[in-house]
């Protein structure tokens, strides 16, 4: 029954705080973290960044190819930051076509730079889904 229990809490927390078409944290999550990120911050004298990322023509996308497609789009950027971010950075799906990238503890601001500069070069490239090259 134990097992049943947290089997049930388990569930109950990847539908308060997880995207269910991306697997990224959603937007109540990101709320979340980026209060403790800021208290952090303010606390320990240290610094976090803040990015949001913006998906320009996925209504199109949507519109045109279908939800399916937008959908698997969405699941192709989530799929891109994370394998261009720290396992440590809090990658959200904040709203339809908007994300955004909490970095915590940043010591170097370089660095933070070099990462929006990945995440623009990776998703500057048409993804290609359904034979389709999509340019976003």
């Amino acid at each position: 029954m134990l097992s049943d229990v947290h089997e049930r809490d388990r569930k109950l927390s990847q539908m308060a705080y997880y995207d269910n078409v991306t697997g990224l944290t959603n937007r109540d999550y990101f709320m979340e973290r980026l209060d403790q990120a800021a208290s952090n911050a303010l606390r320990y004298g240290s610094h976090f960044c803040l990015m949001f990322i913006d998906l320009d023509n996925f209504k199109i996308v949507n519109d045109t190819l279908g939800h399916q497609v937008g959908d698997e789009l969405l699941r192709e950027v989530a799929r891109q930051l994370t394998e261009v971010s720290r396992n440590s950075d809090v990658r959200c799906r904040i709203g339809g076509d908007e994300f955004a990238v909490i970095l915590e503890n940043i010591q170097d601001l370089e660095g933070t730079g070099v990462l929006a500069q990945k995440i623009i070069d990776n998703l500057s490239w048409p993804i290609n889904l359904h034979g389709l090259e999509i340019t976003i």
